[in-house]
């Protein structure tokens, strides 16, 4: 599941800060009961950037096989209201190299992507330029990325997408009076039904899903401002609702090793530290937080096999660095990988593949005093 979230960081003295696209070959072990160890080698080396991606800001991440497209939007630091032009960058070489695609050009604030398969992805993000009524988007490619065209959109706004297969898709959202809605499209967005959404949801946000079956969602509560997670093993026709424990806050994103058993990464609600919790019946109920220590806050995970998973955000050293963990014990242990890039920060999202290439995406800034530039993303590749 890549459901991606982030935070930017700042500092009083001149730094240079990074977020960017990470790509690694995570190595497996296993750990005791603890859950964070010391840090091992990792190999991770730069790759150049696609020309004309000056002050691009990722959103998300995605990718199958040798196909990875990345989701964003140009967007200085001080400019990030109102819509947005969309960006999307394509590789077909495990992330090696980096194209521009083709996108139309009043689709923006794309948030969230998703892979059926190494040809077939879905983004969701929103119309404009703005008019009076909000509009979403849906964006498709069947062209491995290259290309991406508009199928119509089934609700005012989205905020989570996922494809298990090409005649499998899922989007949530709200209508234009803030009804959380859910609907599936066996077709690949050609055309849409209406799910239910269980009574106590006040709003919907990412959605992921392990097998043609079983899917994740979350949400928040109509009483009190919890956290829940709604769970479909029948293709969405019914959700039961989950309980996340209560000290989360913000959820950065979730990832299933199978069908019952998920990860998911986000922040503290009182506090500034990234942690981790773990399902083992699909989401009905999650264990306790564990903190991943030196995190700020966290918002990826993706899991490429059973047993094996990468997360990842930005670390607490001032004024900010990246924050990268990997997992081989389901999720029981978290072992903290170092990047190549001193001061960094990965907000926005990780997506794995089952060879265990990883994309870890964001942005990088120059910061003056209390002030902040943009400088356009970097990659990094294992």
């Amino acid at each position: 599941m890549n459901s991606p979230g982030g935070a930017r960081g700042g500092g009083v003295a001149t730094a240079l800060v990074a977020m960017g696209l990470v790509v690694c070959a995570v190595a497996t072990s296993s750990w005791g009961a603890a859950p964070v160890v010391a840090a091992t080698p990792a190999t991770w080396a730069s790759v150049a950037a696609p020309a004309g991606t000056a002050n691009l800001s990722f959103t998300d991440v995605a990718c199958d096989a040798a196909t990875c497209v990345a989701t964003g939007y140009p967007c200085g630091v001080a400019s990030c209201a109102g819509f947005i032009a969309g960006v999307i960058l394509y590789s077909g070489d495990d992330a090696s190299s980096w194209n521009v695609a083709a996108t139309p050009s009043d689709a923006g604030n794309l948030s969230h992507v998703t892979c059926a398969n190494s040809a077939d992805c879905m983004a969701i993000g929103a119309a404009g330029p703005p008019a009076a009524a909000a509009r979403a988007v849906v964006l498709i490619t069947t062209s491995y990325g290259a290309r991406w065209t508009a199928v119509g959109a089934p609700s005012a706004s989205l905020s989570g997408v996922a494809c298990v297969a090409y005649s499998q898709c899922f989007v949530d959202g709200a209508t234009r009076t803030g009804v959380p809605v859910m609907f599936r499209s066996a077709n690949f967005g050609a055309t849409w039904s209406r799910e239910r959404v269980p009574a106590p949801v006040a709003s919907v946000g990412s959605i992921d899903c392990a097998t043609m079956t079983d899917c994740l969602a979350f949400a928040t509560a109509k009483v009190a401002p919890s956290a829940l997670s709604l769970v479909t093993v029948n293709a969405g026709r019914t959700w039961r609702v989950g309980h996340l424990p209560a000290t989360l806050g913000t959820i950065g994103s979730a990832s299933c090793l199978s069908a019952t058993r998920c990860v998911a990464i986000g922040d503290l609600a009182k506090g500034h530290a990234g942690v981790v919790t773990v399902t083992t019946n699909g989401g009905l109920s999650w264990k306790a937080l564990a903190r991943l220590p030196g995190a700020l806050s966290m918002s990826g995970v993706s899991c490429y096999t059973s047993t094996s998973c990468v997360a990842v955000g930005a670390a607490a050293a001032a004024p900010a660095a990246p924050a990268i963990f990997s997992t081989s014990n389901q999720g029981a242990g978290w072992q903290s990988q170092p990047a190549p890039v001193g001061t960094s920060n990965l907000g926005g999202g990780v997506a794995c593949e089952p060879s265990g290439v990883c994309v870890a995406i964001g942005q990088w800034f120059t910061y003056t005093g209390v002030a902040a530039t943009d400088d356009g993303p970097y990659i990094l590749v294992n």
